[in-house]
């Protein structure tokens, strides 16, 4: 595990951006730069980005922006052949998420967004944390008990429903 932290290489950046002659997307520098280095990995298995706000070259409620982007994130998959990881937050409510489909309709941005991954898997707050936590016997606490799913998927076979998580020493734990 390689843990690179984009504070220790000058922060984050876009993996896109436009030519300013021709209008054109195309691989940023720093992107093209980080991809030479991935390809020098052996086994690279796979490759997480936190967050896709954060590597955006503009507006990610534009159906043609996040296109452009994903464009280079995929390159990931197809060239270096490791798997792809990018976390995305849920748009701000002053309802909390209470099923999977609450999750997938509270993606923040463009829906171009989830249609571009094969997997979009969550996790919320169990808002029925009171009656969870007294059955699993722990002390009733909000943040205690979660509640994860896959919202949306492409691939056949997967699990599917939710998952009953508690944090536990730092970690989730199920206890589905």
């Amino acid at each position: 595990l390689i843990v690179l932290p984009m504070t220790k290489i000058g922060g984050a950046f876009p993996l896109s951006e436009r030519d300013p002659k021709t209008g054109t997307t195309r691989s940023s520098q720093r992107w093209a730069e980080m991809l030479k280095f991935l390809r020098e990995l052996p086994d690279l298995a796979m490759v997480a980005i936190d967050t896709l706000n954060s590597v955006s070259h503009g507006d990610e409620n534009s159906a043609v922006v996040i296109s452009e982007m994903m464009r280079e994130a995929h390159r990931v998959c197809g060239e270096l052949g490791a798997a792809l990881v990018i976390n995305h937050h849920l748009r701000k409510s002053n309802e909390p998420v209470k099923s999977l489909e609450d999750l997938k309709e509270s993606i923040r941005g463009s829906t171009a967004i989830p249609s571009y991954f094969r997997i979009n898997f969550g996790m919320f707050r169990a808002t029925d944390y009171d009656r969870r936590c007294k059955a699993l016997g722990i002390k009733p606490h909000k943040d205690a008990v979660w509640r994860m799913g896959i919202a949306k998927a492409n691939i056949m076979g997967l699990y599917s429903g939710e998952k009953t998580l508690i944090r536990a020493n730092g970690c989730m734990e199920d206890k589905t």
